[in-house]
């Protein structure tokens, strides 16, 4: 919750204290009375002791000044003075305070990270920035019942404020806080900030929350200029955003480029990643996008799901298991060979948005081969099929141009997926050169919250009206998110481009898919965005 506006309780302090224009005739009383008391002085003074004039009035008026201050500092003073000192008081706190969670607000959060800069690179001591954001908040707020959201902000608060003695925890607005924590580097502040989301964990009712942690060590800076507390938040928002895109409830921190913060898989969950394996059982889900500008739908996501039974958070812990199997290639064809057995009958004019993993791109030419051959097998030809490229933070830059290359000279449509959350995205956005640039729900939120959000989608907004591509907005869950969406691609550019956005709004993932279900291409609003 922002803060309040506070700059008319400073105003007409007079009308709001009575008791001020009640002392107000006693005040000028006692500033006479020493006037007349120095024109007495002067003449007994001079009688008596003979002084010259000066002399005379230098005494006499130094009396003067004492009797003054004496006499009107209690009067004032209680007269309405202490009370106007209470409130100016009062107002200069809520100035860098949040009302609702009674931390330092982002205002005063700016000063402290420009400060904690300087302090470590004066004493050559790191510390970390961390971002923390409550889980699927705009879904929670709307389904949580009787706990309000306010109460989800001031339960994080407490949680965080009760953390380390030497963390400085700030509400920087919406369902962000950061923690800046002296002294710790990113093994140690990872493991803090694990704590922190367990000790969240019970005080909100189970509901999760992510962080994104940016480590600041002077030892490590090159010769060039130390970032700036921008530059630091900008790190440690991207890290954010990649804990959002892996499936959430989980720390992940930004060294060079982001990285996970690495646990090994569970072994049931090894045990549940082999036995899909043996299996060979995928299901999936299909889930539309909508082009917001026509109403229609553009094509479709499919997702692969495991049987719930196997107890798998998502996607990402499932390759992870996977990866510590050394069968990522496996787990990544049974899942596209899921999404396609079920897209035979897909409408000429629909495109099919199909998830790889990024070991895919490892194989150069001949990964695109292999997903030809699967595609026409099931029915479809290339054209008709959107290849989303994600998390190429883990590929090698010349791995991901020569796999994007072979894949548009096959015919395939490339996605690439949630190019901010990578340290390099102009660099990205050239060497894929996406037909679609998909943006998460968060990246949305952000550009409706500050300057930098908007500055940071403004950037694909501008990619893709200069390379004729689309947007495509994930996460969509309210009319206000989609509105802002669409207003904020019309502000951007003047440039003609297609706006796209999926989410609950628009329709959830389900196991038949939309052009098979009555009514499942039909806009599901009953108004335009």
């Amino acid at each position: 919750m922002p803060n309040r506006p506070v700059g008319a309780r400073g105003a007409s302090v007079t009308a709001r204290h009575p008791r001020l224009r009640l002392f107000a005739p006693v005040v000028l009383v006692l500033m006479i009375a020493p006037v007349v008391l120095v024109l007495t002085q002067s003449l007994v003074l001079r009688r008596a002791l003979d002084l010259p004039d000066y002399s005379t009035f230098v005494v006499a008026s130094a009396w003067g000044i004492v009797l003054t201050v004496v006499l009107a500092l209690p009067v004032l003073y209680f007269g309405g003075g202490h009370a106007l000192a209470r409130r100016l008081s009062f107002v200069e706190a809520r100035a860098f305070r949040d009302e609702l969670t009674g931390l330092p607000n982002e205002a005063t959060f700016r000063e402290v990270i420009e400060r904690e800069i300087d302090r470590a690179m004066r004493y050559r001591d790191p510390f970390t920035l961390a971002l923390v954001d409550v889980d699927d908040f705009t879904f929670v707020r709307a389904n949580v019942g009787g706990r309000t959201a306010d109460d989800l902000l001031v339960a994080l608060a407490h949680a965080l404020r009760t953390g380390r003695s030497v963390d400085l925890p700030f509400y920087l607005g919406g369902d962000t806080f950061a923690v800046i924590m002296p002294h710790t580097d990113g093994g140690a502040a990872a493991w803090a900030v694990t704590r922190l989301r367990h000790a969240a964990l019970a005080r909100m009712g189970g509901i999760t929350v992510s962080a994104g942690l940016a480590v600041f060590d002077p030892a490590a800076l090159s010769s060039g200029a130390a970032p700036d507390g921008a530059v630091l938040r900008a790190r440690a928002g991207a890290a954010l955003d990649e804990a959002k895109r892996n499936g959430r409830n989980q720390v992940v921190t930004h060294s060079g480029l982001i990285e996970r913060v690495e646990r090994a898989p569970a072994p049931d969950t090894i045990a549940a990643v082999q036995q899909i394996l043996v299996s060979r059982f995928m299901s999936a889900e299909y889930q539309p996008i909508w082009n917001v500008e026509t109403q229609v739908v553009l094509g479709i996501e499919g997702f692969a799901r495991p049987a719930a039974e196997l107890g798998l958070s998502g996607p990402r812990e499932a390759f992870d298991a996977a990866d510590q199997l050394g069968c990522v290639d496996d787990l990544d064809l049974l899942c596209r060979q899921a999404v396609l057995a079920h897209v035979a009958d897909l409408p000429t004019d629909l495109l099919l948005f199909l998830n790889v993993a990024p070991e895919f791109l490892e194989h150069g030419e001949q990964a695109g081969l292999a997903l030809r051959d699967d595609v026409e097998a099931a029915g479809l030809s290339p054209g008709h099929v959107v290849v989303e490229l994600a998390g190429l933070d883990r590929a090698g830059g010349a791995a991901v141009t020569a796999a994007s290359d072979s894949l548009r000279g096959l015919g395939f449509r490339l996605a690439l997926n949630d190019p901010l959350s990578h340290a390099d995205e102009p660099s990205l956005l050239r060497r894929v050169r996406p037909d679609y640039v998909k943006v998460s729900r968060d990246a949305v939120r952000r550009a409706s919250d500050g300057h930098a959000g908007r500055a940071a989608l403004a950037s694909v907004l501008a990619f893709c009206a200069d390379a004729h591509a689309a947007l495509v907005a994930e996460g969509i869950e309210t009319e206000s998110l989609l509105h802002h969406l669409v207003t904020t691609a019309h502000s951007q550019t003047r440039h003609a481009q297609v706006i796209c956005a999926q989410g609950y709004l628009l329709g959830r993932p389900a196991a038949e898919p939309p052009w098979r279900r009555p009514g499942g291409m039909a806009w599901p609003l009953e108004h335009a965005a």
